[in-house]
């Protein structure tokens, strides 16, 4: 009787501690989440900052609350939801839309697809089924502060992802351009592409975005980038200028699986090339419009709505 109690315990810490654990691997960092919310639901940067925070906290708090036994039965069914709500998800991602990368499930500390995730929810959901069968509480509080350990277990999880990652309302510029601010650089004048084609960056609306493929910041941006703009061919308003390295072309071939950034026409350039537009704070994104700066950025001050912003006015 008592090893079964002691295996009941064991299930209940393991099933919470995955939860937490899952929750705030999430938040170093948030964007992985945020990105993949606007990728998936198509709901816009503003909201995806909240809803990932929500998302994160939501399972923290059902972590904690699956460990302490607070509303036992409760909190185990509503566990037992969220896994197959989750598993749901997982299945459109692998079966339907054929989504092959990493699902964020574990933020970007473990790489996970969509199939390998399906299967650690299985796992935890025979643990769930497990403890709604079992259905004991490990630890005993008077009725009277059930309800006020509950709430802050709740306002605690809820708040920890808005202490350790607040959303930005408003971005400051790392960058001050003014009206006469243009590129001089004819490296920029025409640029020919990895597919043969060549571009005249300095005609029309461009963003440009100087990157390396050893920068986790530039990995983020592109990822972030490749889901804001999603340039035809043609157009090519959007278009990445690479550091060259000895092994440029293996480097490239993983940084465009893991960002799905392959669809973007890009360059190499060696390093005097490249340094002699970019700053050498990575990555370095250049708004220009004929020729002139619009607007200039790195990662921590890139603003998706200054992106979608730009495209849109004329």
């Amino acid at each position: 009787m008592m090893q079964s109690k002691q295996i009941t315990q064991f299930i209940r810490i393991l099933l919470g501690f995955t939860f937490i654990v899952s929750g705030i691997v999430k938040l170093f960092p948030v964007d992985v989440l945020e990105i993949n919310i606007v990728r998936f639901s198509g709901f816009s940067w503003l909201y995806a900052q909240y809803i990932a925070r929500i998302l994160i906290g939501f399972e923290i708090a059902l972590g904690i609350l699956i460990i302490t036994g607070l509303y036992n039965k409760i909190i185990i069914q509503v566990t037992l939801v969220t896994l197959c709500t989750f598993s749901i998800f997982l299945v459109y991602l692998h079966f339907i839309v054929g989504y092959t990368q990493s699902c964020g499930c574990f933020g970007a500390l473990i790489s996970l697809k969509p199939v390998e995730s399906l299967l650690k929810n299985i796992v935890l959901l025979g643990f769930t089924l497990f403890l709604i069968k079992k259905d004991s509480s490990p630890i005993h509080i008077q009725k009277t502060y059930t309800k006020l350990f509950t709430l802050i277990i709740l306002i605690v999880g809820c708040a920890i992802p808005f202490i350790f990652a607040y959303p930005n309302k408003k971005i400051t510029s790392n960058y001050t351009v003014t009206e006469s601010s243009h590129i001089h650089n004819e490296t920029l004048r025409y640029v020919t592409d990895n597919h043969n084609k060549t571009h005249s960056l300095l005609e029309g609306k461009k963003l440009i975005v100087f990157l390396s493929t050893s920068c986790k910041a530039c990995k983020l941006a592109a990822t972030k980038l490749a889901v804001l703009v999603n340039p035809e061919p043609e157009e090519s308003s959007l278009f990445f200028i690479f550091l060259e390295s000895n092994t440029i072309i293996e480097e490239l071939i993983e940084f465009h699986e893991e960002t799905q950034s392959g669809h973007i026409p890009y360059t190499i350039f060696d390093i005097q090339s490249f340094f002699s537009i970019s700053d050498v704070y990575l990555p370095f994104l250049l708004y220009l419009e004929n020729g002139k700066i619009r607007h200039i950025s790195n990662y921590s001050d890139m603003n998706p709505r200054q992106v979608i912003s730009f495209f849109s006015t004329q």
